[in-house]
Protein backbone atom coordinates (compact mmCIF):
# COMPACT_ATOMS: atom_id res chain seq x y z
CA UNK A 1 0.00 0.00 0.00
CA UNK A 2 0.32 3.98 -0.03
CA UNK A 3 1.41 4.43 2.80
CA UNK A 4 3.51 0.97 3.33
CA UNK A 5 5.80 2.65 0.98
CA UNK A 6 5.97 6.05 3.30
CA UNK A 7 7.55 4.38 5.87
CA UNK A 8 11.18 5.81 4.89
CA UNK A 9 10.03 9.01 3.53
CA UNK A 10 7.49 10.63 0.99
CA UNK A 11 8.22 9.06 -2.39
CA UNK A 12 7.34 8.95 -6.57
CA UNK A 13 4.18 6.74 -5.83
CA UNK A 14 2.90 8.11 -2.79
CA UNK A 15 3.32 11.81 -3.88
CA UNK A 16 1.03 13.88 -6.06
CA UNK A 17 0.70 17.03 -8.20
CA UNK A 18 3.85 19.34 -7.73
CA UNK A 19 5.53 16.98 -5.42
CA UNK A 20 5.42 14.01 -8.08
CA UNK A 21 7.07 16.37 -10.76
CA UNK A 22 9.96 17.04 -8.44
CA UNK A 23 10.28 13.20 -7.62
CA UNK A 24 9.48 12.20 -11.77
CA UNK A 25 12.37 15.39 -12.85
CA UNK A 26 14.79 13.31 -10.37
CA UNK A 27 13.96 10.00 -10.29
CA UNK A 28 13.33 9.97 -14.23
CA UNK A 29 16.90 10.42 -15.37
CA UNK A 30 18.04 7.26 -12.81
CA UNK A 31 16.39 5.06 -15.42
CA UNK A 32 18.91 5.26 -18.26
CA UNK A 33 20.60 2.19 -20.68
CA UNK A 34 23.35 1.53 -18.64
CA UNK A 35 20.92 1.35 -15.63
CA UNK A 36 19.53 -1.50 -17.99
CA UNK A 37 22.64 -2.71 -18.66
CA UNK A 38 23.68 -2.92 -15.04
CA UNK A 39 20.44 -5.27 -14.70
CA UNK A 40 21.63 -7.68 -17.38
CA UNK A 41 25.32 -8.18 -16.26
CA UNK A 42 24.20 -8.66 -12.28
CA UNK A 43 20.90 -11.00 -13.14
CA UNK A 44 23.96 -12.73 -15.21
CA UNK A 45 25.98 -12.90 -12.21
CA UNK A 46 23.29 -13.88 -9.90
CA UNK A 47 21.90 -16.61 -11.65
CA UNK A 48 25.26 -18.62 -11.94
CA UNK A 49 25.99 -17.79 -8.34
CA UNK A 50 22.87 -19.21 -7.39
CA UNK A 51 23.57 -22.42 -9.38
CA UNK A 52 26.75 -22.64 -7.60
CA UNK A 53 25.67 -21.73 -4.69
CA UNK A 54 23.25 -24.24 -4.54
CA UNK A 55 25.30 -26.95 -5.76
CA UNK A 56 23.28 -27.62 -9.31
CA UNK A 57 26.03 -26.90 -11.86
CA UNK A 58 26.25 -31.32 -11.43
CA UNK A 59 22.78 -32.38 -11.22
CA UNK A 60 21.54 -34.17 -14.23
CA UNK A 61 17.70 -33.07 -12.29
CA UNK A 62 16.90 -30.05 -10.21
CA UNK A 63 13.82 -29.71 -7.81
CA UNK A 64 13.08 -26.74 -6.62
CA UNK A 65 9.82 -26.02 -3.95
CA UNK A 66 8.53 -23.77 -3.66
CA UNK A 67 9.92 -21.89 -6.95
CA UNK A 68 8.36 -18.22 -5.58
CA UNK A 69 10.74 -18.50 -2.95
CA UNK A 70 13.77 -18.37 -5.45
CA UNK A 71 12.31 -15.97 -7.20
CA UNK A 72 11.66 -13.43 -4.63
CA UNK A 73 15.11 -13.99 -3.39
CA UNK A 74 16.61 -13.23 -6.62
CA UNK A 75 14.48 -9.84 -7.21
CA UNK A 76 15.79 -9.09 -3.45
CA UNK A 77 19.52 -9.59 -4.88
CA UNK A 78 18.88 -7.69 -8.12
CA UNK A 79 17.23 -4.62 -6.04
CA UNK A 80 20.10 -4.65 -3.81
CA UNK A 81 22.57 -4.76 -6.13
CA UNK A 82 21.46 -2.01 -9.02
CA UNK A 83 19.30 -0.31 -6.60
CA UNK A 84 21.65 0.11 -3.66
CA UNK A 85 25.48 -0.26 -5.52
CA UNK A 86 26.17 -2.89 -2.91
CA UNK A 87 26.89 -6.87 -2.70
CA UNK A 88 24.55 -9.08 -2.26
CA UNK A 89 25.94 -12.63 -2.40
CA UNK A 90 23.24 -15.74 -2.36
CA UNK A 91 24.62 -17.47 0.52
CA UNK A 92 23.93 -14.09 2.53
CA UNK A 93 26.88 -14.00 5.52
CA UNK A 94 27.03 -12.51 8.46
CA UNK A 95 27.78 -8.66 9.27
CA UNK A 96 30.10 -10.00 11.97
CA UNK A 97 30.17 -9.93 15.63
CA UNK A 98 26.39 -11.43 15.59
CA UNK A 99 25.15 -8.72 13.15
CA UNK A 100 23.23 -9.30 10.64
CA UNK A 101 24.42 -8.86 7.18
CA UNK A 102 22.87 -6.13 5.06
CA UNK A 103 21.34 -8.16 2.98
CA UNK A 104 19.62 -9.87 6.30
CA UNK A 105 18.26 -6.74 6.79
CA UNK A 106 16.48 -6.20 3.47
CA UNK A 107 15.36 -9.39 3.26
CA UNK A 108 13.56 -9.06 6.91
CA UNK A 109 12.55 -5.40 6.18
CA UNK A 110 10.72 -6.66 3.32
CA UNK A 111 9.16 -9.61 5.10
CA UNK A 112 7.79 -7.06 7.50
CA UNK A 113 6.58 -3.72 6.23
CA UNK A 114 3.35 -4.51 7.60
CA UNK A 115 4.55 -4.75 11.37
CA UNK A 116 6.67 -1.81 10.91
CA UNK A 117 3.74 0.04 9.56
CA UNK A 118 0.88 -1.12 12.42
CA UNK A 119 3.71 -1.11 15.44
CA UNK A 120 3.56 2.45 17.32
CA UNK A 121 7.26 3.57 17.91
CA UNK A 122 7.19 2.95 21.96
CA UNK A 123 6.33 -1.06 21.14
CA UNK A 124 10.13 -1.46 19.92
CA UNK A 125 11.10 -0.37 23.35
CA UNK A 126 9.40 -3.72 24.83
CA UNK A 127 11.44 -7.21 25.02
CA UNK A 128 9.65 -8.24 22.50
CA UNK A 129 12.39 -10.07 19.87
CA UNK A 130 10.74 -10.31 16.50
CA UNK A 131 9.79 -6.04 16.76
CA UNK A 132 14.05 -5.75 17.80
CA UNK A 133 14.96 -7.46 15.23
CA UNK A 134 13.05 -5.15 12.74
CA UNK A 135 13.98 -2.22 14.35
CA UNK A 136 17.14 -3.41 14.20
CA UNK A 137 16.93 -4.16 10.35
CA UNK A 138 15.57 -0.78 9.38
CA UNK A 139 18.42 0.89 11.19
CA UNK A 140 21.05 -0.73 9.39
CA UNK A 141 19.57 0.10 5.73
CA UNK A 142 19.14 3.71 6.63
CA UNK A 143 22.68 3.60 7.89
CA UNK A 144 24.18 1.67 4.71
CA UNK A 145 25.56 4.47 2.28
CA UNK A 146 26.16 3.22 -1.07
CA UNK A 147 29.90 3.92 -2.27
CA UNK A 148 30.34 6.62 -4.78
CA UNK A 149 32.56 5.29 -7.06
CA UNK A 150 30.99 6.12 -10.48
CA UNK A 151 28.30 3.73 -10.42
CA UNK A 152 25.04 3.10 -12.19
CA UNK A 153 23.23 2.18 -9.42
CA UNK A 154 19.56 3.94 -9.03
CA UNK A 155 20.62 5.28 -5.77
CA UNK A 156 23.89 6.93 -6.96
CA UNK A 157 22.19 8.02 -9.79
CA UNK A 158 19.34 9.41 -8.04
CA UNK A 159 21.53 11.50 -6.15
CA UNK A 160 23.57 13.04 -8.53
CA UNK A 161 20.14 14.28 -10.63
CA UNK A 162 19.09 15.47 -7.32
CA UNK A 163 22.54 17.75 -6.76
CA UNK A 164 22.20 18.88 -10.37
CA UNK A 165 18.75 20.05 -9.89
CA UNK A 166 20.25 22.65 -6.77
CA UNK A 167 17.43 24.31 -4.75
CA UNK A 168 14.43 22.18 -6.94
CA UNK A 169 16.50 18.68 -6.05
CA UNK A 170 15.12 16.46 -3.73
CA UNK A 171 16.04 16.20 0.20
CA UNK A 172 17.85 12.93 2.01
CA UNK A 173 14.74 11.44 3.26
CA UNK A 174 12.82 12.49 0.07
CA UNK A 175 15.77 10.36 -1.71
CA UNK A 176 16.10 7.52 0.33
CA UNK A 177 11.87 7.02 -0.03
CA UNK A 178 12.07 6.66 -3.56
CA UNK A 179 14.45 3.47 -3.20
CA UNK A 180 12.84 2.15 -0.66
CA UNK A 181 9.45 2.27 -2.80
CA UNK A 182 11.34 1.13 -5.79
CA UNK A 183 12.70 -1.77 -3.16
CA UNK A 184 9.10 -2.78 -2.08
CA UNK A 185 7.36 -1.87 -5.13
CA UNK A 186 9.62 -3.22 -7.67
CA UNK A 187 11.11 -6.56 -6.59
CA UNK A 188 8.17 -8.35 -5.00
CA UNK A 189 6.07 -7.39 -7.82
CA UNK A 190 8.95 -8.78 -10.27
CA UNK A 191 9.11 -11.80 -8.48
CA UNK A 192 5.60 -12.55 -8.37
CA UNK A 193 5.27 -11.95 -12.31
CA UNK A 194 8.23 -14.22 -13.13
CA UNK A 195 7.17 -17.22 -10.92
CA UNK A 196 4.19 -16.94 -12.89
CA UNK A 197 5.75 -16.81 -15.83
CA UNK A 198 7.49 -20.04 -15.68
CA UNK A 199 4.23 -21.75 -14.15
CA UNK A 200 2.10 -20.56 -16.84
CA UNK A 201 5.08 -22.10 -19.24
CA UNK A 202 4.70 -25.46 -17.55
CA UNK A 203 1.02 -25.88 -18.09
CA UNK A 204 2.06 -25.43 -21.11
CA UNK A 205 4.57 -27.60 -22.73
CA UNK A 206 3.95 -26.03 -26.69
CA UNK A 207 4.09 -22.29 -25.68
CA UNK A 208 7.53 -23.34 -23.32
CA UNK A 209 9.09 -25.43 -26.59
CA UNK A 210 8.31 -22.41 -28.80
CA UNK A 211 10.14 -19.70 -26.50
CA UNK A 212 12.75 -22.22 -25.83
CA UNK A 213 13.84 -22.58 -29.37
CA UNK A 214 13.83 -18.72 -29.63
CA UNK A 215 15.92 -18.61 -26.73
CA UNK A 216 18.34 -20.68 -28.82
CA UNK A 217 18.29 -19.00 -31.91
CA UNK A 218 18.97 -15.47 -30.64
CA UNK A 219 21.47 -16.72 -28.11
CA UNK A 220 23.27 -20.01 -30.95
CA UNK A 221 26.49 -19.54 -29.82
CA UNK A 222 25.84 -20.48 -25.69
CA UNK A 223 26.36 -16.88 -24.46
CA UNK A 224 24.88 -15.21 -21.93
CA UNK A 225 22.01 -12.67 -22.45
CA UNK A 226 23.26 -9.10 -22.53
CA UNK A 227 21.21 -5.85 -22.99
CA UNK A 228 21.78 -5.74 -26.69
CA UNK A 229 19.56 -8.95 -26.75
CA UNK A 230 16.66 -7.62 -25.47
CA UNK A 231 14.57 -6.75 -28.51
CA UNK A 232 15.82 -9.94 -30.26
CA UNK A 233 14.09 -11.97 -27.52
CA UNK A 234 11.00 -10.50 -27.96
CA UNK A 235 8.59 -13.74 -27.13
CA UNK A 236 10.11 -13.88 -23.71
CA UNK A 237 9.16 -9.76 -23.69
CA UNK A 238 5.88 -11.70 -24.44
CA UNK A 239 5.66 -14.33 -22.16
CA UNK A 240 6.31 -12.01 -18.96
CA UNK A 241 3.56 -9.84 -20.39
CA UNK A 242 1.08 -11.80 -20.53
CA UNK A 243 2.17 -13.53 -17.26
CA UNK A 244 1.35 -10.14 -15.90
CA UNK A 245 -1.57 -9.77 -17.32
CA UNK A 246 -3.16 -12.87 -16.33
CA UNK A 247 -1.64 -12.53 -12.89
CA UNK A 248 -1.20 -8.74 -12.29
CA UNK A 249 1.33 -7.63 -9.00
CA UNK A 250 -1.59 -5.34 -8.38
CA UNK A 251 -5.02 -5.34 -8.30
CA UNK A 252 -6.08 -1.67 -8.53
CA UNK A 253 -4.90 1.21 -10.08
CA UNK A 254 -5.66 5.04 -8.55
CA UNK A 255 -6.23 8.01 -10.49
CA UNK A 256 -7.67 11.24 -9.29
CA UNK A 257 -9.20 13.67 -12.15
CA UNK A 258 -7.81 17.55 -12.53
CA UNK A 259 -10.32 18.59 -14.99
CA UNK A 260 -13.62 17.19 -16.64
CA UNK A 261 -13.66 14.10 -18.44
CA UNK A 262 -15.57 11.93 -20.68
CA UNK A 263 -15.41 8.04 -20.08
CA UNK A 264 -16.88 6.08 -22.79
CA UNK A 265 -18.69 2.88 -20.51
CA UNK A 266 -18.71 -0.91 -21.70
CA UNK A 267 -21.51 -2.31 -24.39
CA UNK A 268 -23.16 -4.36 -20.99
CA UNK A 269 -23.44 -0.36 -19.60
CA UNK A 270 -25.40 0.66 -22.35
CA UNK A 271 -21.89 1.86 -24.45
CA UNK A 272 -22.88 5.85 -23.16
CA UNK A 273 -20.33 8.33 -21.97
CA UNK A 274 -20.17 9.30 -18.97
CA UNK A 275 -19.34 12.85 -17.36
CA UNK A 276 -16.30 13.13 -14.21
CA UNK A 277 -15.96 16.30 -12.58
CA UNK A 278 -12.23 17.39 -11.27
CA UNK A 279 -11.22 16.08 -8.22
CA UNK A 280 -12.94 12.52 -8.44
CA UNK A 281 -10.90 9.90 -7.72
CA UNK A 282 -11.47 6.81 -9.77
CA UNK A 283 -10.32 3.27 -8.87
CA UNK A 284 -9.30 1.18 -12.05
CA UNK A 285 -10.18 -2.40 -11.96
CA UNK A 286 -6.82 -4.23 -13.22
CA UNK A 287 -8.52 -7.49 -13.06
CA UNK A 288 -11.46 -6.72 -14.53
CA UNK A 289 -9.40 -4.64 -17.50
CA UNK A 290 -6.93 -7.60 -18.29
CA UNK A 291 -10.26 -10.35 -18.91
CA UNK A 292 -12.34 -8.17 -20.37
CA UNK A 293 -13.09 -10.32 -23.67
CA UNK A 294 -13.46 -5.95 -25.59
CA UNK A 295 -9.71 -5.80 -24.72
CA UNK A 296 -7.93 -8.69 -24.77
CA UNK A 297 -9.99 -11.75 -26.93
CA UNK A 298 -10.03 -14.97 -25.24
CA UNK A 299 -8.91 -13.92 -22.00
CA UNK A 300 -8.38 -16.69 -20.28
CA UNK A 301 -5.75 -18.26 -22.47
CA UNK A 302 -2.32 -17.63 -22.24
CA UNK A 303 -1.28 -16.60 -25.48
CA UNK A 304 2.12 -14.57 -25.25
CA UNK A 305 1.43 -13.92 -28.99
CA UNK A 306 -0.43 -11.19 -28.35
CA UNK A 307 2.30 -8.65 -26.95
CA UNK A 308 3.95 -9.01 -29.90
CA UNK A 309 4.89 -5.49 -31.75
CA UNK A 310 2.78 -4.00 -29.04
CA UNK A 311 3.54 -0.52 -28.55
CA UNK A 312 4.19 1.56 -25.04
CA UNK A 313 0.65 2.83 -24.67
CA UNK A 314 -0.83 -0.62 -25.30
CA UNK A 315 1.45 -2.30 -21.75
CA UNK A 316 -1.60 -2.26 -19.29
CA UNK A 317 0.61 -4.21 -17.06
CA UNK A 318 2.72 -1.84 -15.18
CA UNK A 319 0.05 1.02 -14.61
CA UNK A 320 -1.57 3.47 -16.83
CA UNK A 321 -0.94 6.76 -18.47
CA UNK A 322 1.85 9.28 -17.32
CA UNK A 323 2.45 7.96 -14.34
CA UNK A 324 2.61 4.00 -15.03
CA UNK A 325 5.63 2.36 -13.61
CA UNK A 326 9.02 3.83 -13.98
CA UNK A 327 11.08 1.18 -13.28
CA UNK A 328 9.24 -1.32 -15.85
CA UNK A 329 12.09 -1.51 -18.31
CA UNK A 330 14.37 -2.22 -15.30
CA UNK A 331 11.99 -5.15 -14.36
CA UNK A 332 11.76 -6.39 -17.80
CA UNK A 333 15.59 -6.75 -18.73
CA UNK A 334 16.23 -8.14 -15.28
CA UNK A 335 13.23 -10.72 -16.02
CA UNK A 336 13.98 -11.64 -20.25
CA UNK A 337 17.64 -12.16 -18.86
CA UNK A 338 16.69 -14.56 -15.80
CA UNK A 339 13.99 -15.94 -18.01
CA UNK A 340 16.60 -16.76 -21.05
CA UNK A 341 19.14 -18.56 -19.10
CA UNK A 342 16.11 -20.42 -16.99
CA UNK A 343 14.77 -21.76 -20.64
CA UNK A 344 17.81 -22.47 -22.24
CA UNK A 345 18.27 -25.22 -19.54
CA UNK A 346 14.50 -26.84 -19.56
CA UNK A 347 16.28 -29.95 -20.03
CA UNK A 348 17.28 -29.89 -16.28
CA UNK A 349 15.11 -28.28 -14.59
CA UNK A 350 12.06 -29.67 -12.85
CA UNK A 351 9.28 -28.13 -10.18
CA UNK A 352 6.69 -29.98 -8.34
CA UNK A 353 3.10 -30.07 -10.04
CA UNK A 354 0.85 -27.67 -9.10
CA UNK A 355 -1.59 -29.84 -7.23
CA UNK A 356 1.61 -31.70 -5.47
CA UNK A 357 -0.23 -34.79 -6.59
CA UNK A 358 2.12 -36.40 -8.67
CA UNK A 359 5.22 -34.96 -10.87
CA UNK A 360 4.57 -34.27 -14.61
CA UNK A 361 6.77 -35.61 -17.41
CA UNK A 362 7.16 -32.48 -18.89
CA UNK A 363 10.42 -30.37 -19.26
CA UNK A 364 9.00 -27.77 -16.36
CA UNK A 365 6.35 -28.30 -14.03
CA UNK A 366 5.69 -25.98 -11.28
CA UNK A 367 4.50 -25.48 -7.59
CA UNK A 368 2.01 -23.59 -5.41
CA UNK A 369 2.72 -20.21 -4.92
CA UNK A 370 1.54 -18.09 -7.40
Amino acid sequence: STAALMLWGDNIISSNYGAYKRHRRVVGPAFTGSTYALVARETVKLYHEMVESEGWGDMARIDLNPFNRYMAKFALGIITRCGFGLPYHWTASGGGGGEMSFEEALHTVSENAVIRLATPAWAYKLPIKRLRTIDEASELELDTESPDVGKHDLFTRMVHASISEGKAGLGEKELVGDVFAFLFAGHETTAHVLSATIALLALHQDEQADVASHVSSVLNDGRDPTVDDYDKLYKVVACFQEAARMFPAGSVVTRDTTETVTIQLSKLEGGRNLAVEPGVRIFIDMVGIHYDPETFADPERFKPSRWYGAHEPDLTVFGLGPRACLGRKFSMMEAVCLLSLLLRATGKWAYSHLTRRRSSNGKIAFCKGV
